[in-house]
């Protein structure tokens, strides 16, 4: 870990956890970090290989950072797995780390060019698809749900969208004709939460 000399957080949390620490200065925390005002701390880790727990999936094929990020902390909070996909931005990358808010340190994050087959496929879209409300009754509670989340301008792939098996709408009577992918995946991971939890 590296740290300024005046920053006593981290000193202390690397003293309870027995975590190495080097005090640097201002401009070599400048040199090593990515961001123009870095406050710190800087740490050198190897990143997880936690394998998928064969619980409920977002399947990511976004790539914004932000959007990324976000959907992998929404994924964290509702105890998700995470699986990237076709065009989807580096998991690890900071940015994508950042937007997370540690959230990568919470979640099994693996790659798949295709979901289980006996998974159930769920996707959002603007218009068209079942209301929120109404999903109750349409999902199996038998399989694996995985909610797949597309970029906002192209959507899912096609040869993806074939394969989805229930499509669902988020209702906006505000009048604005869609939402950012990170929202979408937030409600519709919510919605589709409650309905697990409220079958267990």
């Amino acid at each position: 870990m590296l740290a300024l000399p005046e920053d006593a957080a981290t000193q202390r949390l690397c003293q309870d956890h027995g975590v190495p620490l080097s005090r640097v200065s201002s401009q070599a925390l400048a040199r090593i970090a990515d961001t123009r005002n870095p406050r710190g701390p800087v740490a050198v880790l190897s990143i997880p290989r936690n394998r998928p727990q064969g619980r409920d999936t977002l399947w990511l094929m976004v790539s914004d950072p932000g959007n990324a990020g976000a959907l992998i902390r929404i994924a964290a909070a509702f105890g998700w797995d995470v699986a990237t996909g076709l065009g989807t931005v580096d998991p690890w990358a900071p940015k994508v780390l950042r937007a997370a808010a540690g959230g990568n340190f919470r979640v099994a994050i693996g790659e798949a060019e295709q979901p289980p087959s006996e998974a159930m496929l769920v996707a959002a879209t603007p218009r068209s698809g079942v209301p929120l409300a109404d999903l109750g009754s349409l999902l199996d509670h038998s399989r694996q749900w995985w909610l797949v989340i597309g970029e906002e301008s192209r959507g899912i792939p096609a040869r993806h969208a074939d394969r989805v098996d229930l499509w669902c709408s988020i209702p906006m009577p505000g009048g604005m004709e869609s939402l950012n992918a990170a929202a979408a995946g937030a409600i519709v991971c919510h919605r589709l939460s409650e309905l697990r939890a409220s079958r267990t």
